[in-house]
């Protein structure tokens, strides 16, 4: 495997593994589900064993919010899916913009941390699907 292709996917299960058809380069995975981004930046998302385009550009993205997920793009903007993004058709995916720029955004149950260009680390807690944003801490 050439690491400029992306990797062969392969899923876990009690009796062995599986590979699953598809080359990435990040893959996340949390209460959002399965997701992850091609070598140009394109977001999939997992769905029956089949890796789905779905809208948008991020690299890399993070599935372990709540049931949204989150990430920047080649231009440090950071974005987040207020809502459970497996609701909606893989090209209306209702990306929100969070104020502030970050090369890496990745978000959990206690909040999202984040690295700047700098490499200056920032956290915001109190996030949830409804107060995307959160506040941020330093």
């Amino acid at each position: 495997m050439e690491k400029s292709t992306g990797w062969q996917m392969m899923t876990l299960f009690t009796s062995g593994t599986q590979t699953i058809e598809g080359r990435l380069t990040h893959v996340t995975v949390g209460p959002a589900g399965v997701w992850g981004v091609n070598k140009d930046d394109y977001i999939y998302r997992l769905n029956n064993f089949y890796w789905v385009q779905v809208s948008g550009r991020l690299n890399p993205i993070d599935a372990g919010g709540d049931k949204f997920i989150s990430g920047a793009n080649a231009d440090d903007d950071i974005y987040c899916v207020s809502q459970d993004p497996s609701t909606f058709p893989a090209n209306a995916i209702p990306y929100v913009h969070v104020e502030g720029k970050l090369k890496h955004y990745a978000c959990g149950p206690l909040g999202c941390w984040g690295v700047n260009s700098a490499n200056e680390i920032y956290y915001r807690n109190q996030v949830t699907p409804k107060l995307m944003p959160g506040y941020r801490m330093g």
